[in-house]
C-alpha cells in the first residue's frame, strides 16, 4: 500500500531503534560486522509443509530450521545452511502461491542463546501463509527466554491461523514490512514482553486483504502488551478488525513508552474517504487506538481515525476514536491527526468520543487535529458523546490546543466539543476553587463579538483561579464555527487567535449560573474570512484546559457600492449598500450611519435595514471627476459595529471618471478612382487627444496612414465632421480602421469599414504626337478636409 502522508509531523519521540542499538543491548556491538553483511541465502523453491531431510525440496518449514540453527543445515542439503549471528540469513521464494501449514511453523529464534536469530524473510508480495490445520499464530518471532533481534518479515500475506497472525514476544529491532495479514483469529499483529523494543510495522494491510476488501482479524489489528517499549506503526491500513480495536497498546507491569504512531487509515477504507458500505464495512469493532495501563511519551500523529465501533448498538459505549486512560499514562501527544473526517471534511464519523481521556491520564498534549461528527452512533441515556471527552477526578494539565472541533455529539444537545467529567456543560464557578477533570477549569463567557476598526472585538468576562495557589497567567483561545452548537456552547471549528490574561476580565456575577455582568475586551483580532459565530475556551498555567463557552453570533455589516464607475456631465446620483447580518441572520430595522466624503456631496438621510438587512444610501455629488470615500456603521442591540468594505476595508472608495471614448454617429468609406474617402461624424469627444487611421490588407497586414493624430475638433459639448483620403489606395480589398486616441495613450478601435477590388479600367490612347486627356475627368478632391 502506497503511504500517504497527511500533515508534518510535529515531534517524534527517541525511537532507539537503530540495529546498532538492538546489538549493544547484546552486549555485541564493539564486535560484531554490520548487519548489511548477509551470510546465508535460503531459497523456498516448494509450496509444500514438509521437513523431510534429503527429499529435494527446500519447503518454508525447513527454511526457518536452518536460519534458526547453529548447526548449519539440518536438511539434508534441502535448504542452504544457515549461519550465526552476527550475520544475517536470508529466506527468499522462487515459488509463488500459498502454502497450507498443517501445524504451527517453527519459531524465529535464536539457538541455545548464542544466535540472535537474525533473518530477513521476503516473500516479495506473491507468498501466502495460510492454515490448514493445527493451532498457533501464522508467524512467531522470539521466545522467553532470549532476546530476538533483527528479524525482518517482509511482502507476506498471513491468514486463517487460529492464533495471531503474527506474534512477537522478547524482540528487539524486528521490522514488518508490506505484509497483508488479515482473517485471523486472535490478534492480526501481537507484541509481547516488557524487554521488546524498537518494532516497526510499516506498509502493511491489516484486517483487509490483498484486493483491498473488508477481511477482519477477530481481535486488535494490532496489539502491543506487557510494557513492549519504542513500537513504530507508520503508514498502514488497519480496518475492518472485528473483535476489538484498530491498535491496543496496553502498559501492563512495565508500562511502556516511546510509541509512534503515524500516517496509518485506521478503521476507514484505503485512502481514507470512506467507510465503505453502506452499511459499514471498514471501521473496527472497537476504538481506532486504544491506550491503557501507563503507556507514556508516546506520539499519535498524521492519522485518519474514522468510522470505528461499527457493529456497536445505539446503546454500547465504545467505538471512540483515540481513547487513553490509567493513572501512569502521562506525556503522550495527539497530534495533527483527522478524527472522524479527513481533509476533505467527509462524514467519517466514530460511533462515540473523537477523543477520550480518562481515569488519571495526566499532560497529555491534543494540538492540530481536526476532530468531527464522532458520536452520531451512540443514543445511550446519560451518556454524552462528544469531539473530546476528559473524564477522572485527577485527569489534569491536559491541554486541548488549535484544533478544530466541529458537528460532534449527533443529535444529542449535551454533546460538546470538549466535556469535561462527561456530564454535559459545566457551570463556572468563583475564583474556579473546584476540581475535577482538567480542574474543571472556567471557560470565558463571551457576551459580543463586535467589528470595530477592522478587528473583530470579542466582548464578555473571565474569571479564573487568581488566589492562592493561582493557576494565572491563562491562554485564551478564539474559535469560529459556521453554525452554533446545539448546547449553547460552542464548538472550535477554526482556530482564529489567542490572547495570555494575567489577570480577570470583566465582572463576573453567580446564582443559578455565571453571568457577566459588565464585559470587558477579551481580544481585538483579524479571524479568517467567514466567521460568523466566536467561542474560546481557556488553559491554565498547568496545561488544564476548559470546555468551550457560550458562543456569540458576530454583528457583521458589509458595504457595496454601486458598479457603475463612469460618469457623464451632470450625472451626480449615487449609491452604496450596506448588508447587516448577526451570525447567519439578517439584521432588519437597524440604523446605518454613512459617511460619504468627495466632491461637493450631498448625502441623504441615513437609511434603515430592510427584511433582508439591506440599506442603501442615496448621495448627489458635484458631477466632476473625482474619489468618493464611503464609510458606515450599523447599531443593533446596543452594539455598535463598523462596516467594511469586501475586501475587510473599513470604507470604499468609489472613483468616478468621464468616460474615455469618443461617441461615432457614423463611419464610413468608398472608392473614388484609386483614391478611398473615409467620412466619420462624432457626438462627444471626452480627454480626446486624436484619430489614427488604419488599413488592412487581403493578407491581413495593417498599415498605419496616419504617422501624426488627426487633430480632434470635437468637445465635451459637441462633436464633429472629420474626413480623410487615402490617395495611394491599394486595387485590392481593403479594410479600413479609426482608432480615437485620449489623453492618457488609450486607444479604442471602431470599424472596419470594408471595401472591395477596385474594378480596372480600360484607357484609349491618342495617335502619337497628339496631347493625352483624362477620359471622363474625375471629381477627386486635391486635398482632405482635416
Amino acid at each position: 500500500m502506497a503511504r500517504s502522508p497527511l500533515l508534518r509531523p510535529v515531534r517524534p519521540p527517541d525511537r532507539r531503534r537503530p540495529i546498532v542499538a538492538a546489538l549493544a543491548a547484546l552486549g555485541l556491538a564493539a564486535t560484531l560486522a554490520p548487519p548489511q553483511a548477509y551470510a546465508a541465502s535460503i531459497v523456498v523453491d516448494s509450496l509444500a509443509d514438509t521437513a523431510t531431510a534429503a527429499d529435494g525440496d527446500c519447503t518454508f518449514r525447513e527454511a526457518i530450521h536452518n536460519a534458526n540453527s547453529l548447526a548449519g543445515d539440518t536438511t539434508g542439503g534441502d535448504c542452504a545452511a544457515g549461519s550465526a549471528a552476527p550475520t544475517v540469513d536470508t529466506i527468499t521464494f522462487s515459488v509463488a502461491g500459498t502454502i497450507l501449514t498443517g501445524s504451527a511453523l517453527p519459531a524465529i529464534h535464536g539457538s541455545a542463546g548464542l544466535d540472535t536469530g537474525a533473518v530477513r524473510i521476503d516473500g516479495g508480495g506473491t507468498v501466502t501463509l495460510q492454515r490448514s490445520a493445527g493451532s498457533g499464530p501464522g508467524l512467531e518471532i522470539g521466545r522467553s527466554g532470549a532476546l530476538t533481534s533483527l528479524v525482518v518479515i517482509r511482502g507476506l500475506t498471513i491468514t486463517g491461523y487460529i492464533g495471531a497472525g503474527i506474534d512477537m514476544i522478547r524482540v528487539a529491532s524486528v521490522d514488518i514490512e508490506s505484509c497483508v495479514i488479515h482473517d485471523n483469529g486472535q490478534q492480526g499483529i501481537r507484541i509481547q514482553h516488557d524487554a521488546t523494543t524498537g518494532v516497526t510495522i510499516q506498509g502493511c494491510r491489516i484486517g483487509v486483504d490483498g484486493s483491498g476488501n473488508a477481511s477482519g482479524n477477530d481481535d486488535d489489528g494490532i496489539q502491543i502488551n506487557d510494557g513492549a517499549d519504542g513500537v513504530t506503526i507508520d503508514g498502514n491500513w488497519i480496518s475492518a478488525n472485528n473483535g476489538n480495536d484498530g491498535i491496543d497498546i496496553r502498559g501492563g507491569g512495565g508500562n511502556g513508552s516511546g510509541h509512534l504512531v503515524e500516517n496509518n487509515f485506521i478503521g476507514t477504507d484505503g485512502t481514507g474517504s470512506s467507510c465503505g458500505g453502506p452499511p459499514n464495512t471498514f471501521g473496527n469493532g472497537g476504538m481506532g487506538i486504544d491506550v491503557t495501563g501507563g503507556v507514556s511519551t508516546s506520539t499519535f500523529q498524521n492519522n485518519v481515525i474514522g468510522c470505528n465501533g461499527r457493529g456497536l448498538t445505539t446503546t454500547q459505549i465504545g467505538g471512540h476514536g483515540i481513547e487513553i486512560s490509567g493513572a501512569s499514562s502521562v506525556d503522550n501527544d495527539i497530534l495533527n491527526n483527522y478524527i472522524g473526517t479527513n481533509a476533505g471534511g467527509t462524514d467519517l464519523g466514530n460511533h462515540n468520543n473523537g477523543i477520550h481521556l480518562n481515569s488519571g491520564v495526566d499532560d497529555t498534549t491534543i494540538q492540530g487535529n481536526t476532530i468531527a461528527f464522532n458520536g452520531a452512533g451512540l443514543s445511550a441515556s446519560n451518556v454524552h458523546n462528544d469531539g473530546i471527552r476528559i473524564d477522572g477526578s485527577t485527569t489534569d494539565n491536559n491541554r486541548v490546543t488549535q484544533n478544530a472541533i466541529h458537528s460532534n455529539g449527533g443529535t444529542d444537545v449535551d454533546g460538546l466539543g470538549i466535556d469535561l467529567n462527561g456530564d454535559g456543560v459545566q457551570d463556572n464557578d468563583s475564583n474556579d476553587p473546584d476540581s475535577g477533570s482538567n480542574m474543571l477549569t472556567n471557560y470565558p463567557l463571551i457576551t459580543s463579538a463586535t467589528w470595530v476598526g477592522g478587528l473583530l472585538q470579542v466582548d464578555g468576562c473571565f474569571d479564573g483561579r487568581t488566589g492562592a495557589p493561582s493557576e494565572a497567567p491563562f491562554t485564551l483561545e478564539l474559535f469560529c464555527n459556521a453554525a452554533p452548537d446545539a448546547s449553547s456552547n460552542g464548538e472550535g471549528q477554526t482556530y482564529a487567535a489567542s490572547v495570555v490574561l494575567a489577570a480577570d476580565v470583566g465582572t463576573t456575577t453567580y446564582g443559578g449560573g455565571a453571568t457577566c455582568t459588565t464585559p470587558g475586551t477579551l481580544h481585538a483580532f483579524l479571524p479568517p474570512a467567514g466567521c460568523v459565530f466566536v467561542a474560546s475556551n481557556a488553559t491554565n498555567s498547568t496545561g488544564s484546559t476548559s470546555e468551550f463557552g457560550p458562543n456569540a453570533a458576530a454583528l457583521a455589516c458589509t458595504l457595496t457600492p454601486q458598479t457603475a464607475t463612469n460618469i457623464l456631465p451632470g450625472d451626480t446620483s449615487h449609491s452604496v449598500t450596506a448588508t447587516v447580518a448577526r451570525g447567519t441572520t439578517a439584521v432588519a430595522s437597524a440604523t446605518v450611519d454613512f459617511s460619504v466624503t468627495g466632491t461637493n456631496i450631498v448625502g441623504g438621510p441615513d437609511p434603515v435595514t430592510n427584511g433582508s438587512g439591506v440599506a442603501t444610501f442615496g448621495y448627489t455629488s458635484g458631477g466632476t471627476p473625482g474619489a468618493d470615500t464611503i464609510a458606515a456603521t450599523v447599531t443593533d442591540g446596543g452594539e455598535t459595529a463598523t462596516c467594511l468594505g469586501p475586501n475587510g476595508t473599513t470604507s470604499v472608495s468609489k472613483t468616478w471618471e468621464l468616460p474615455n471614448a469618443v461617441a461615432l454617429t457614423s463611419f464610413d468609406g468608398r472608392r473614388i478612382g484609386r483614391s478611398v474617402k473615409l467620412e466619420w461624424r462624432t457626438a462627444v469627444e471626452l480627454k480626446h487627444a486624436g484619430f489614427r487611421v488604419l488599413r488592412g490588407d487581403a493578407t491581413g497586414r495593417e498599415t498605419v496612414l496616419t504617422p501624426r493624430l488627426i487633430a480632434p475638433r470635437g468637445g465635451e459639448l459637441g462633436g464633429a465632421d472629420y474626413t480623410f483620403v487615402d490617395w495611394a489606395a491599394p486595387l485590392g480589398a481593403l479594410s479600413y480602421w479609426l482608432e480615437d486616441v485620449d489623453t492618457l495613450g488609450h486607444a479604442s478601435r471602431h470599424g472596419p469599414v470594408a471595401l472591395p477590388a477596385a474594378r480596372p479600367r480600360t484607357i484609349q490612347l491618342p495617335p502619337r504626337g497628339l496631347p493625352w486627356l483624362a477620359p471622363g475627368g474625375t471629381d477627386l478632391p486635391m486635398e482632405a478636409s482635416r
